[in-house]
């Protein structure tokens, strides 16, 4: 039986996320990962489980952008927490962000404690969440 304090965590494997996420015991409070590599994967798995606390994702997913995926994640799901994670942060790119729904968008690489708190704070708020 899962431990209801734990998280799952749905996260794009670009920007080697992943290998940041791997690192130490700074996200002990997850119970699980999934890793997708587009933008319908996340939207999936978002429809087919009900414990997802929080989407982290870059801007450049395969098939359907990030901010298309963020856009379809709020039609069904508007209170989920999206990080969108970018190598490089335009005006145009945060007002799209914005405009679609991320709860934030940062610049990477960043140090995985920052990751960590930002994730952190959104399940706070999400306290109904799960990570996948």
């Amino acid at each position: 039986m899962k431990d209801p304090g734990l998280y799952t965590m749905i996260i794009s494997p670009a920007n080697d996320i992943s290998c940041m996420i791997y690192t130490g015991d700074s996200f002990s409070e997850c119970d699980q990962i999934i890793h997708v590599s587009s933008g319908e994967e996340a939207i999936q798995a978002c429809i087919e489980r009900s414990d997802i606390g929080l989407v982290i994702l870059p801007p450049d997913l395969r098939g359907i952008n990030g901010f298309e995926t963020v856009s379809k994640l709020r039609e069904t799901q508007p209170s989920l927490p999206v990080i969108m994670l970018s190598s490089r942060i335009t005006l145009s790119a945060l007002r799209l962000a914005t405009h679609v729904g991320c709860n934030e968008i940062m610049e990477v690489p960043l140090h995985i404690d920052e990751l960590s708190a930002l994730c952190r704070k959104y399940l706070k708020k999400n306290e109904n969440a799960v990570i996948t």
